[in-house]
């Protein structure tokens, strides 16, 4: 576990717990069989493959990361995506940033290797004899370093961590909720475009902080995260270590069904923190020198992640006794399973986007460039069907109730609001939804989950809008998902008018029954990063 603030002496935690769901939807589809996950398939997000960085204070000669060009190389070419830094006091409640020289340097390097940064902000209690003051000075000033380095490119942040763990670190749900809701509107703000917010990052599926953070949460996260190990290094068997992975996808279900049942929808659910334990026993267990356990255990691992739609997962960690990648570049162990999950689930040397095609993939999130990604994704089941019924003589979905009606958005959509701002292409109503890509990979989507979709051989239709104040080069597709959880999706189409309604269809085949899933993806590019608008109307199916 990251410890944002000083190293603290890591408790060492028996996590039988769980988590799932994924919502990226990106690169090559391929189906994965898992004991207990019966056929289910998964489309992988290439956010699955990340890992947590150090940044110790005054470490800039010595840390792993920062300080080894090959471990770097080798981390690329493991296939990590995303990195995960701490922004870290002298201690959780002492204002200031003790690591800023190692913070700017890591995100110097993130971005000269093409990679994504994940930036864990200051803990509840920083200046907290101050309310929310000094909170709010240092977030603010890591956002700011964050600008300066990746400029208007979307990028991601978690609020704190761990804070539901006993120690210097506790902050209560109360706490962690009041410094959201103070500080996070502000950071907002300041960001680049489409970046996310995310919380409550506890060490563990943590249910009640989970809820009391989403019941009281102002803005809502962006996506919700927890930590998962699976043993005890000392007292389990590596037949435990490897078991207790099972569990995962019950703590999932149970977070997406929270979801529901709190918020009224499903968001998507980050895995920042992943080992088989916190904390190694050289002495007493030689787990951690078990090759062909640490393979099938990582192998393990992250099929569970991708089976049951992660989001976005990050290995732990780059510099403790359980690497990715030694200090010359090659594999370790866990990173030859990384490596050749990586080459399974994304493709050798693939980008980081388009490949879905019309293949399984997992519950109720489409497949990117073919699914591509960006840091949502499918979440299972998929969430409650919305009502489609067409009125009298008109699309099943034209907005003219002033409502979503259901829909919602996975990925880098930074508002879907129903509008009235453009003429409609039926009625006076329509959806608007503003949206960046981070890069070529990045293509969020927004869906609903009909009561009745389109069953095979029906064609659906939908109508985009992009406005002249539109800039950028916008490409859209629809996508259904059937009941098999299987990706149906159209050719991307360049949407090169502006000021004008574009008609969109996709004819599925090669399924049963109805659609669970029907959505439109987008893609915008020349430059991507950049906030771009599109509208959609009368989306129907016959």
């Amino acid at each position: 576990m990251v410890n944002t603030e000083l190293m603290r002496p890591r408790a060492v935690i028996l996590l039988s717990r769980a988590l799932v769901a994924m919502a990226v939807a990106l690169g090559t589809v391929v189906a994965i069989l898992i004991p207990g996950h019966s056929a289910r398939a998964a489309t992988a997000s290439p956010l699955l493959f990340g890992e947590n960085l150090d940044l110790q204070p005054g470490s800039a000669s010595t840390d792993f990361f920062l300080s080894n060009p090959a471990l770097r190389a080798g981390l690329v070419n493991a296939g990590v995506h995303i990195l995960r830094m701490p922004v870290r006091g002298s201690s959780p409640s002492t204002p200031g940033i003790a690591n800023e020289p190692e913070l700017n340097q890591a995100l110097q390097l993130t971005k000269s290797l093409g990679l994504v940064p994940l930036v864990i902000l200051r803990n509840p209690n920083d200046g907290a004899s101050q309310g929310s003051a000094a909170l709010l000075a240092d977030d603010t000033r890591a956002v700011d370093d964050v600008l300066a380095v990746f400029g208007s490119t979307p990028v991601y942040y978690e609020f704190a961590n761990e804070t539901d763990l006993a120690g210097s670190g506790f902050a209560s749900s109360s706490l962690y909720v009041s410094q959201w809701n103070a500080v996070v509107p502000h950071l907002k703000a300041i960001a680049s475009p489409g970046s996310q917010f995310i919380g409550p990052v506890s060490y563990q599926y943590d249910p009640a902080y989970l809820q009391a953070f989403l019941t009281g949460a102002n803005p809502q996260p962006d996506a919700i995260s927890w930590h998962t190990y699976t043993c005890n290094d000392t007292n389990d068997s590596e037949a435990t270590c490897l078991g207790n992975i099972d569990h995962w996808t019950t703590n999932f279900d149970a977070a997406r069904t929270l979801m529901t049942n709190t918020i009224g929808r499903q968001l998507p659910i980050w895995d920042t923190e992943w080992n088989y334990t916190p904390v190694i026993d050289t002495k007493n267990s030689a787990k951690s020198t078990d090759t062909a356990f640490l393979k099938q255990w990582t192998t393990k691992a992250i099929q569970t992640l991708a089976a049951d739609g992660i989001a976005a997962s990050l290995h732990y960690n780059v510099q403790n006794s359980l690497p990715l990648v030694n200090g010359d570049g090659s594999f370790a162990a866990e990173g030859v399973a990384f490596n050749a999950e990586y080459t399974t689930l994304i493709g050798p040397g693939s980008p980081p986007s388009t490949s879905p095609s019309g293949s399984a993939s997992s519950p109720t999130s489409p497949p990117s460039s073919p699914p591509s990604t960006s840091q949502s994704s499918p979440s299972s089941p998929p969430s409650t069907p919305t009502s489609s019924t067409p009125s009298a003589g008109g699309p099943r979905y034209s907005f003219e109730d002033g409502t979503l009606q259901g829909w919602t958005s996975t990925g880098g959509v930074s508002s879907l609001v129903n509008s009235t701002d453009v003429p409609a292409q039926d009625g006076t109503h329509e959806l608007e939804a503003v949206f960046a890509s981070a890069t070529s990979s990045d293509q969020p989507y927004i869906h609903t989950n009909p009561l009745h979709g389109p069953t095979a051989g029906q064609t659906l239709s939908a109508y985009v809008y992009v406005p002249t104040t539109t800039t950028t080069t916008v490409t859209a597709k629809l996508y259904v998902q059937d009941s098999g959880y299987a990706w149906h999706q159209g050719a991307g189409v360049v949407i090169s008018q502006r000021g004008a309604w574009v008609k969109l269809s996709l004819t599925p085949s090669g399924y049963s029954g109805s659609a669970i899933q029907v959505g439109l993806q987008f893609l915008e590019s020349s430059p991507s990063g950049t906030p771009s608008t599109i509208f959609l109307d009368s989306v129907d199916w016959s």
